[in-house]
């Protein structure tokens, strides 16, 4: 029978990657909840309903998930714990994969974690040393990727990291780059830091992309090898893209069209509102219109 590693690792890469202890949470907030949406290959497969807690006592990332063929993955229930310094403290994850069911338990103490895991009539247990900023990425939940909302922000490119992956062990992780981006979407503009993350896998190395928002929340993540692509439900929506250039006077627009809306800017000379009087009507000036792909 294969090992619930080998299962899952086809399924799904993402158990691969976190960070090294380095930023704390941001404040403690109420709950705040997100739909995370999961593409293979273009395809949406399903989705998960994540939820991240800040309180005095730490954070907590907890949710539920359904991803349909061919990675056939159910989540009953997810919830990881950090302390109000960031580190991990513990997971519970209960779930499937296809006709399997899956029990992910780990405590931390220090830089000593005990987990179990359970495997249809299998399982495994095991106590093992790990980094004291090792991070918790259990299987078959995407949400805890969370993580690395907060734990990306302090870091440069050229920093390793740990992993803790139950069942599997620790891995590093290198920082390649980074860098800011904005997203138009219907309801604002998102502002998020892009990293390419190196995951030292024993197999392979892996590049991977990590989104997160100035808030410290996860906005997308993607491994190109493996076409998985998870993104946050207002910035998977077609209405929304990735702000390149932009000029002062520049403005958001939509124009509805047969059956959906296109998204566009309106890049007005500076100059013209600079010299318009109070009052006056807008100058009529001569347009470009620039269509993108064409």
């Amino acid at each position: 029978m294969r090992t619930l590693h080998s299962t899952v690792a086809l399924a799904l890469l993402a158990l691969l990657i976190s960070a090294g202890l380095g930023a704390q949470p941001p404040a403690p907030a109420g709950p705040a909840t997100n739909q995370l949406m999961v593409f293979l290959r273009g395809v949406p497969v399903g989705n998960e309903d994540v939820t991240v807690t800040r309180t005095a006592e730490g954070t907590t990332i907890s949710g539920t998930a359904r991803l349909g063929t061919p990675i056939s993955v159910t989540v009953r229930k997810a919830e990881i714990r950090y302390g109000p310094d960031g580190r991990a403290l513990s997971c519970a994850i209960e779930g499937s994969i296809r006709d399997r069911q899956i029990v992910v338990v780990s405590n931390i103490t220090g830089t000593t974690a005990a987990w179990s895991l359970t495997e249809g009539t299998n399982s495994r247990q095991k106590t093992e040393t790990i980094d004291a900023g090792a991070a918790l990425l259990p299987p078959i939940f995407f949400g805890s990727y969370e993580v690395f909302g907060w734990r990306l922000q302090s870091m440069k490119p050229g920093d390793s990291m740990r992993v803790l992956v139950p069942g599997q062990g620790q891995l590093e992780v290198k920082l390649l780059s980074a860098s800011d981006e904005r997203i138009q979407t219907p309801g604002g503009l998102v502002t998020a830091r892009r990293s390419t993350i190196s995951i030292a896998d024993p197999a392979k190395p892996v590049e991977v992309e990590i989104w997160a928002d100035q808030g410290g929340r996860l906005v997308r993540f993607s491994v190109p090898s493996q076409a998985l692509e998870v993104v946050r439900s207002d910035v998977a929506t077609v209405a929304a893209r990735e702000v390149k250039v932009s000029r002062p006077n520049d403005e958001s627009a939509h124009v509805p069209a047969n059956g959906f809306t296109l998204a566009a800017t309106v890049s007005k000379p500076a100059a013209a509102s600079a010299s318009r009087q109070a009052g006056a009507k807008p100058a009529r000036l001569p347009a470009v219109v620039l269509v993108g792909g064409t």
